[in-house]
């Protein structure tokens, strides 16, 4: 059947009525709805405001009102912030430390001590009547160790304490002559103390009992006339070795972030027993 005989069958007026209704076919998605809503960073995009107010109504009313404008939406979440985590530190014991060697370059801070002094003090070097006394007392530390990997280790400890000593009446006896208590103290001061004096013993008949106070910057925990804040250090073993003006010895286990260490060098103040705990500083 040809084109023409088509429109003359159906006739002129249902072909008028067929040919509007062609124009609505659906060829695809709704053109409003073309396109996914593009990704907002940070969050959500900001909703569209609302409708536009209608147009004036009846004479005297006012037109209607525009909807709101939505708000934006949330801002993404900020990233984590890096940072070093706050190990607490250990107490420090007060026997001496079980040594395990271990890495020492770095920055150290000494955060706690347990320092006790005991035995019996070296004395010999005093020019006084006798070789040694009894020591009692206790020492801290606080400050800082810079190990570095060059083989310098740069001292800023604090060793602080009192040290009692109690001298028996040999130790008077300074070249023939029996002299007083209170003239004994002076000659002290060559052990490292910042202060010492001394009095009739309490306790041993014609003797004396002695105080010094320890106030030294470097050679941690190990009081000594000539402090050294600089010097050469190695490790072999559980023993670390700091040489400056004096070679001192230290047992000390590094594990992590944290160091603990023992004067091993006999100290003319008498022995020291307990640790210095360091932790490693970011």
């Amino acid at each position: 059947m040809t084109s023409r005989s088509f429109v003359s069958f159906i006739g002129p007026s249902l072909l008028g009525t067929l040919l509007p209704l062609a124009g609505c076919g659906d060829f695809g998605s709704d053109v409003e709805g073309s396109g996914g809503s593009t990704a907002a960073t940070g969050g959500s995009t900001a909703a569209t405001g609302g409708s536009t107010g209608e147009t004036g109504g009846a004479p005297g009313e006012t037109g209607g009102t525009g909807g709101t404008a939505g708000s934006g939406g949330s801002t993404g979440g900020e990233g984590g912030t890096g940072g070093v985590v706050n190990e607490p530190p250990p107490e420090a014991s007060c026997d001496n430390v079980v040594g395990c060697g271990g890495d020492v370059v770095g920055v150290w801070f000494a955060v706690d001590s347990c320092l006790g002094v005991g035995g019996m003090a070296n004395l010999a070097a005093l020019g006084i009547g006798c070789t040694e006394g009894t020591a009692s007392g206790t020492l801290e530390v606080t400050g800082n160790w810079t190990i570095a990997a060059d083989g310098i280790l740069t001292d800023t400890t604090q060793t602080t304490g009192t040290i009692n000593l109690v001298l028996g009446p040999e130790c008077k006896d300074v070249s023939g002559t029996v002299a007083a208590c209170d003239t004994i103290g002076g000659p002290l001061s060559s052990l490292g103390f910042t202060d010492s004096s001394c009095v009739d013993s309490a306790t041993v008949p014609d003797g004396c009992d002695c105080t010094g106070t320890v106030n030294q910057s470097g050679a941690a925990a190990f009081v000594t006339f000539d402090v050294a804040t600089m010097g050469l250090y190695a490790t072999e073993g559980n023993t670390l070795t700091f040489t400056g003006y004096e070679e001192v010895d230290y047992d000390y286990c590094a594990d992590g972030n944290f160091m603990h260490l023992t004067p091993a060098t006999a100290n003319d103040i008498g022995t020291v027993t307990g640790t210095v705990v360091f932790q490693r500083q970011p």
